[in-house]
């Protein structure tokens, strides 16, 4: 449905969890920080929470190669860029 809006370009990103700033809901900041415990374990270290302005700046970065087409970004893709 997106790409029928007629853009030459569609990046979608999809995070794992996202660690939002002065976040007021009880439930995600669990999973922030448990997920971040099982990290350190060496556990689903490929879904380790992303911060928002990390995902900004994969966005943009991805804005930023400019190929043509729909292209979706997992997780994996979005460290990936962001280490680039």
């Amino acid at each position: 449905a997106v790409m029928a809006l007629g853009f030459a370009q569609c990046v979608i990103a999809r995070p794992s969890l996202l660690h939002r700033p002065d976040n007021r809901r009880t439930g995600e900041n669990l999973g922030v920080h448990l997920l971040t415990a099982l990290n350190r374990l060496g556990l689903f270290s490929k879904h380790r929470p992303l911060p928002t302005d990390k995902l900004a700046q994969a966005l943009i970065l991805a804005d930023r190669q400019q190929r043509p087409g729909l292209h979706i970004l997992e997780i994996q893709a979005i460290w990936q860029l962001l280490q680039a």
